[in-house]
C-alpha cells in the first residue's frame, strides 16, 4: 500500500476558557463518565486539505441504509478485526442514534478505511465517540484525517466545543495535531 501524506491541518482558535470547557463538558456528559481517561477538547475552525485519492462520506440519520452499514461495519471492524458485516436491520435500528449527529467514513481509493461520529449536538457541545481505522490501513494519516473531517461537520452542525477522551497514547497524539488540547478534571487546560 502507499503511503498517505498526513492532513496539513492548521486549526483557527476561537475564545474559549479552560473553566468554562470542563463545566460546559460536564454538564454534557453523566457524572464520573470521564474520570478514567485524557479528556481533550477543541473550540476550533480546523482547516484541512485531504490527501490526494482520499474521500470523505458524511453520514446521517437520513443516509441510504449502505451507508450506514458501511459506517457501522468499519466501526466494527476497526475495533474486532473479526467482526462480521453489520446487516441492513442492524443498521435501521442504529439509524435514530444519528438524530442531531452524525458519522463520516474516510474512504482511500473508493474504500472506507476509517470512520467515527459526532453525538447530538446540546447547548454548542458534542462528544466525538468510536473513532477508529481498519488495522490494515493504520499508520498512514487517515486518524488525523477522521478526526478533523468529524471535527469540522460537527462544527459546520453548530458545534462550538467538540471533546473526546481517550486512554490511547498514541490516539492522544492525533488529537493533539488535529487541535484538540488536554483538558484537566480540575479545570485548568495545557497546551
Amino acid at each position: 500500500m502507499d503511503t498517505v501524506e498526513p492532513v496539513p491541518v492548521r486549526p483557527v482558535r476561537v475564545a474559549s476558557s479552560a473553566d468554562s470547557d470542563l463545566a460546559r463538558i460536564q454538564s454534557f456528559l453523566a457524572p464520573s463518565t470521564i474520570t478514567d481517561k485524557h479528556l481533550l477538547a477543541c473550540t476550533c475552525v480546523v482547516e484541512n486539505t485531504l490527501p490526494i485519492d482520499v474521500t470523505v462520506l458524511e453520514v446521517r440519520a437520513s443516509s441510504p441504509t449502505a451507508d450506514l452499514q458501511e459506517a457501522l461495519t468499519i466501526n466494527e471492524r476497526g475495533f474486532d478485526p473479526a467482526a462480521l458485516d453489520v446487516t441492513a436491520e442492524a443498521s435501521e435500528r442504529f439509524r435514530p442514534s444519528l438524530e442531531g449527529g452524525g458519522a463520516i467514513i474516510v474512504r482511500w481509493r473508493d474504500v472506507g478505511v476509517s470512520t467515527g461520529m459526532w453525538l447530538p449536538i446540546s447547548s454548542g457541545v458534542t462528544e466525538l465517540v468510536g473513532i477508529t481505522t481498519l488495522q490494515e490501513f493504520r499508520r498512514n494519516g487517515f486518524g488525523l484525517t477522521t478526526v478533523v473531517a468529524l471535527t469540522s461537520a460537527a462544527v459546520h452542525m453548530g458545534a462550538d466545543l467538540v471533546f473526546l477522551t481517550t486512554n490511547d497514547l498514541g490516539a492522544h497524539g492525533v488529537y493533539r495535531r488535529a487541535g484538540y488540547r488536554d483538558v484537566e478534571l480540575q479545570g485548568s487546560a495545557t497546551e
